[in-house]
């Protein structure tokens, strides 16, 4: 193997292709970090990571077939079946010598948080977790290609192919979501993929009745679920994409969290691919048994094949079931991704059953973790992704048609519910804002989410431009555990504080457009009955006539409990002993 690699490497730089392809990486790797790290000063080198990465998943196929060059012209291969080396040794020596390329850039890469901090605070867990998953990466993808590589026999297009494969992955997560979550989609889905299957294993194999009836076997297993236990297939499809996209698990780590799964799946798909390569060489090269219709040997070696690849994809599918809180844990600096102390004291007080709905193809998905982690603080809290194609009637039950999901009319992806009560959020509220021209003006360094709100409607209101407005806000920190936790609080409340207005005294009608306070949209009280147990607030506003002995003795005895009023007067008001 030593010998092949020795080989295979010195060979890709005898050719202008190895210095070219090194000369991109660390082109853009310093490019990049001068950009996020030097001049914009981020706080970690997840960005550089991110573009590196995936600049590198361009150069890696042209490395691929430039190792398995077209052998049926150039009959590299024969070079190596008259050494005394195994079909493993070629196989990983070749695969090696690809990855001794990339392995150049990527030390620098782990040189580079260093250096960074010499120029700002840096968070070096979620930099040196990006690493990680950079070079699981690269390993998982090079194995494809090479498969790729192997497979085919022109070069040319065998690196089309891998093109092809690596844009399919990296946007299949995107396309899944406009599949409709249903049973019936999923199988729909799921069938186009057992014929595809079918032909691509046709192809390579060239039995085309053993393709035939493998696909015929997993079109009639897929009926069978879907007849037998059609819920199972519920957003299976969806959650199958998720678990098999290596371009997936690489923004896992990126966005902050550390998950094993995401490593799982780079390492069964460098293993499984790693191995196909070797079984196609052996196959090709070493058996040299003749072509027949029927080689029991051969059909048992491609039956073990199929059944690895099932395996492995069972194995990855089945962990994106074990909970985040179990496999995933947060290297933010802002811990966006964990629940505080403050929270989890709360949460655990909870003493009725709390259901967080999130909305698909929302901005909250960007928090799934975060909400695992908030929902399993406490056992009276429930987590559910809801789908509007297989959740039809709980959107209709609040008022949400799939128009204003598509048109995005939809601003909450939150919706919590304890009962009958329920409370919508916005993933934007969960953050702490600061705008640069209300502290320039005003002085206000941060604020919530809805006095942004207020502050930039009043401002529009005066002529100033809402896109300016926009552009100078920038979320400061993450503030869930606070908003969430209040929100919970409200809607598990006995009594829910609500502020009342005084009526029955010759007060002006709040929806009078002669009253300076219009419609607050709170109710009215008639105090002559008591006062209710969950008013928060009580407003008195220029009544006309006095009130009695009885209802002055009840406010103030209101007062004297807690309650809060607020008396809007006259000169009129002054002639009213009981006010």
């Amino acid at each position: 193997m030593i010998a092949v690699f020795k080989k295979e490497f010195r060979s890709a730089f005898s050719r202008i292709y190895g210095w070219i392809a090194l000369g991109i990486l660390l082109l853009v790797m310093g490019s990049t970090f001068y950009l996020y790290n030097l001049t914009y000063t981020s706080e970690n080198t997840v960005g550089m990571i991110s573009v590196y990465t995936l600049v590198s998943a361009f150069i890696i196929p042209i490395l691929t077939v430039s190792v398995f060059p077209n052998r049926k012209i150039s009959n590299t291969d024969a070079v190596y079946h008259s050494l005394p080396v195994s079909s493993w040794d070629v196989v990983l020596g070749k695969y090696l010598s690809v990855l001794a390329i990339l392995s150049v850039p990527n030390v620098l890469a782990l040189l580079l948080p260093l250096v960074a901090g010499f120029f700002s605070v840096q968070n070096h867990a979620q930099s040196y977790g990006a690493v990680l998953a950079m070079v699981l990466f690269q390993c998982a993808w090079l194995a494809v290609c090479t498969f790729i590589s192997r497979l085919l026999n022109n070069r040319w297009l065998a690196a089309l192919t891998c093109y092809g494969v690596g844009i399919f992955w990296f946007l299949s997560v995107a396309v899944v979501f406009f599949v409709p979550q249903t049973p019936l989609a999923s199988l729909i889905a799921f069938s186009v993929i057992a014929v595809a299957i079918g032909v691509c294993l046709g192809f390579i194999t060239k039995r085309v009745v053993f393709s035939v009836a493998l696909a015929g076997v997993l079109e009639a297993a897929l009926l069978v679920v879907f007849f037998v236990k059609k819920t199972v297939l519920s957003g299976l499809f969806e959650r199958t994409v998720e678990s098999l996209s290596v371009f997936n698990a690489f923004d896992i780590f990126t966005s902050g969290i550390f998950d094993l799964k995401s490593i799982l799946l780079f390492v069964v798909v460098t293993a499984l691919f790693v191995f196909l390569t070797w079984r196609l060489y052996e196959r090709e090269y070493v058996q040299q048994e003749p072509r027949m219709a029927f080689s029991l040997k051969r059909a048992t070696s491609l039956l073990l094949a199929i059944l690895l690849v099932a395996a492995s994809a069972a194995v990855c599918v089945s962990a994106s079931f074990v909970p985040n809180t179990l496999s995933a844990f947060d290297s933010t600096s802002s811990k966006k991704n964990s629940v505080s102390d403050e929270a989890k004291q709360f949460l655990s007080t909870v003493d009725k059953d709390v259901t967080i709905y999130f909305l698909e193809s929302s901005g909250a998905e960007d928090y799934e973790f975060y909400l695992e982690k908030l929902a399993s603080s406490s056992p009276r809290l429930t987590l559910k992704k809801v789908y509007y194609d297989s959740d039809t009637e709980l959107f209709s039950s609040w008022s949400i048609s799939y128009a204003d999901i598509i048109n995005g009319y939809v601003s909450d992806d939150l919706v919590l519910v304890c009962g009958d009560r329920r409370q919508y959020i916005s993933h934007e509220e969960l953050f702490i804002y600061y705008n640069s021209i209300l502290y320039s003006n005003y002085g206000i360094e941060t604020m919530d989410y809805k006095t942004l709100r207020e502050y930039e409607s009043a401002l529009a209101a005066m002529g100033a431009s809402t896109e300016l407005l926009a552009e100078s806000t920038v979320p400061l920190y993450f503030d869930g555990d606070a908003v969430i936790c209040e929100y919970i609080e409200y809607i598990i409340a006995d009594i829910i504080p609500t502020p009342y207005y005084l009526t029955g005294h010759g007060e002006p009608s709040l929806s009078d457009i002669s009253n300076p306070y219009g419609e607050l949209g709170i109710p009215a009280l008639d105090i002559s009955g008591g006062i209710p147990a969950d008013a928060s607030s009580i407003l008195i506003n220029m009544p006309s006539e006095d009130i009695s002995s009885k209802e002055a003795a009840m406010l103030l005895e209101y007062l004297k409990n807690g309650g809060q009023l607020t008396f809007v007067t006259n000169d009129e008001n002054l002639d009213m002993p009981n006010l």
